[in-house]
């Protein structure tokens, strides 16, 4: 439109200009037609400069239109495909979120059950430990106190009567303990235990706690040294053996077997 006006312009001008120069005398003619070429030249440069630069403006204009509309365009492609994307990476990570929360739950259900055990165990080891130290507690004051002979005697008289109980025996029927008996020198004889047979017959059993040797070989560590309290060991039961053999229970007692029993309160005595 604007292009239009200045062509328009300029043709009235050339017109009023060309009707001027046929009035005009000859001799100015020619510096006239100068005048009128530059002013034309002039008029036709500012032309093309303002056409130049109003189409500049139009062409950035309609460049930034298009680029915005480039850029809008793209945005919402980029932004509908990654919408299609994520709606697709969302698919495929549910399966393992759901099983990265199931595992997560098993951890922490696992973990409790652990904590739980844990506690239990735990428990039950000072349990042990406190039953162990008592026992250790009472194994010490058992083995003080049987280094004394009176407490030794008496903790094998128990265990043999404690024995014949289990065997279903019972006192006064088919055993008597501590009975005194007299032998035909006069001597007072009292075994630990006599066992009622059938026939007025009886057994007497003296109960002997050789410990001494046994308890030094089972904590001595020299092999040699334990192999030595070991046979001094067996030399104390076959002394105990012998003075049992002297008594002559059979003697003194009548109706008795011809033998004597010597109970030991364990078989790792032997």
């Amino acid at each position: 439109m604007l292009t239009v006006m200045v062509v328009a312009g300029l043709a009235l001008v050339t017109g009023a200009v060309i009707g001027w120069l046929l009035a005009a005398p000859r001799a100015h003619r020619a510096e006239v037609a100068r005048a009128v070429a530059e002013t034309r030249v002039e008029e036709i440069e500012r032309a093309r400069a303002s056409i130049a630069d109003t189409f500049l403006a139009e062409a950035q204009r309609a460049f930034q239109h298009v680029g915005e509309s480039l850029v809008q365009m793209s945005k919402t492609q980029i932004d509908g495909s990654l919408d299609t994307k994520r709606a697709e990476i969302e698919t495929m990570l549910t399966p393992v979120r759901e099983m990265l929360d199931q595992y997560r739950n098993e951890l922490v259900k696992s973990e409790r059950v652990r904590n739980e055990a844990y506690g239990g165990l735990q428990q039950q080891i000072l349990g042990l430990m406190s039953i162990q130290q008592s026992a250790q507690r009472e194994a010490s004051r058992l083995a003080n106190a049987l280094q004394s002979p009176a407490v030794r005697g008496s903790w094998g008289e128990n265990s043999l009567k404690r024995c014949v109980e289990l065997a279903g025996m019972s006192e006064f029927c088919d055993f008597d303990t501590q009975e005194t008996f007299w032998n035909e020198e006069g001597r007072r004889l009292r075994p630990d235990l006599i066992i009622r047979l059938p026939n007025n017959r009886v057994i007497a059993v003296d109960a002997k706690v050789p410990l001494t040797e046994f308890q030094a070989a089972a904590n001595e560590i020299d092999e040699n040294r334990k192999r030595d309290l070991l046979q001094a060991h067996a030399k104390t039961l076959r002394r105990h053996i012998d003075t049992l053999s002297r008594r002559e229970y059979q003697s003194a007692i009548g109706q008795t077997l011809d033998f004597t029993v010597m109970f030991l309160p364990g078989e790792h005595f032997l």
